[in-house]
């Protein structure tokens, strides 16, 4: 059995590679959003988000894995709308 600290150095490695994919899935939604913005289109998307959570809750057989990727789809999609918003209010700023 491996020790507590040598596991632990793979969950940082995990945690590292999430915060890269974070940070690369909100580079994306900030372009969503200028493209949302030219396009007249609302921020929040009902039916992406369903398809979205589906996805996410399909990653795995184990229920409540599956339902925590749901969760977790759920909360990135929260930050995303957050952070959209947060774009298009400074750009509205900016004109002013």
């Amino acid at each position: 059995m491996r020790k507590l600290e040598e596991v632990r150095q793979d969950l940082d490695k995990i945690d590292k590679k999430f915060i890269e994919l974070f940070l690369q899935r909100m580079s994306l939604s900030e372009e969503i959003a200028l493209i949302k913005e030219d396009t007249d289109k609302e921020i929040k998307d009902k039916s992406r988000e369903e398809a979205v959570q589906e996805e996410f809750r399909n990653g795995t057989e184990d229920i409540y894995l599956g339902e925590a990727l749901q969760r977790l789809a759920v909360f990135l999609m929260k930050e995303s709308r957050e952070y959209q918003a947060e774009i298009l209010r400074k750009g509205i700023e900016e004109k002013e």
